[in-house]
């Protein structure tokens, strides 16, 4: 079954949104350390903003979860 609310944005955008570069971005993801689900559409990766959205949401969970180490 196919996702309906799918928003496509593009990984400058993301990279916008997460406050990095593309090239971190593109990095991150080879290596598999941020595993937000994307489409690759022919030599482009795509992401949906809603995977975006609702990984910073869990990440942003798990960071509040931790006790400082002040």
């Amino acid at each position: 079954m196919f996702k309906t609310n799918i928003k496509l944005v593009s990984q400058k955008e993301v990279a916008e949104v997460l406050g990095t570069s593309v090239a971190v971005l593109n990095t991150l993801r080879s290596r598999g350390t941020i595993d937000i689900p994307y489409y690759k559409i022919g030599r482009k990766v795509a992401y949906n903003m809603a995977d975006v959205q609702k990984w910073l949401e869990e990440k942003g969970r798990r960071t509040c979860r931790r006790k400082s180490t002040r």
